[in-house]
């Protein structure tokens, strides 16, 4: 009987973190469920002025509070600027991309991952099977972002790098889920 082929997913690395997880888990976003989108096809939107955003849902403009860019947050001296009245908003779309978690799979020991460089798409700059030593505290940091785990086979400030700009990889999933 011949050996199945582990399937090889094509994407880009991720710190994926949302409300609730308390800290950011390493992943692989697969391509496949990458969508660009323009104004027309974009579903999440926010003020270019004061950054109000509303997301798009079964015909309803459903408003979320407001969504600062990071680089805009992080600037000395910034304040949140107060609400721009009706007409007044420039809304743009959050993103260029949509994800769905369809796409979305965080990495477990045994995956197979490389990872290439964003400037020279055919060199790697890390490959191997995932091995990750899960955090005992809520208290581990790895350049200040609070991570669940920490990996075993990787400088892990160069690890945080590649998933917080988003390199692109493939992954192959050794192990079942």
């Amino acid at each position: 009987m011949a050996c199945k082929k582990p399937k090889e997913l094509l994407g880009v690395c991720e710190l994926f973190s949302e409300t609730g997880t308390e800290g950011g888990y390493w992943a692989f976003q697969d391509s496949k469920f990458i969508k660009k989108v323009d104004r027309k096809s974009a579903t999440q939107f926010s003020c270019a002025k004061c950054y109000c955003a509303y997301v798009k849902r079964n015909g309803l403009n459903i408003r979320i509070s407001r969504i600062i860019p990071l680089d805009k947050a992080l600037q000395p001296g910034f304040k949140t600027p107060k609400s721009c009245r009706g007409d007044q908003h420039d809304f743009q779309p959050i993103s260029e991309e949509e994800w769905s978690y369809d796409g979305l799979h965080v990495l477990k020991d045994g995956d197979w991952l490389t990872i290439y460089d964003k400037e020279k798409p055919g060199q790697i700059v890390w490959e191997g099977v995932i091995s990750l030593k899960p955090r005992k505290t809520i208290h581990e940091f790895v350049r200040g972002w609070r991570v669940h785990s920490i990996p075993l086979n990787a400088d892990k400030e160069k690890w945080l790098t590649y998933f917080l700009k988003n390199y692109p990889a493939k992954l192959i999933q050794l192990k079942k889920k």
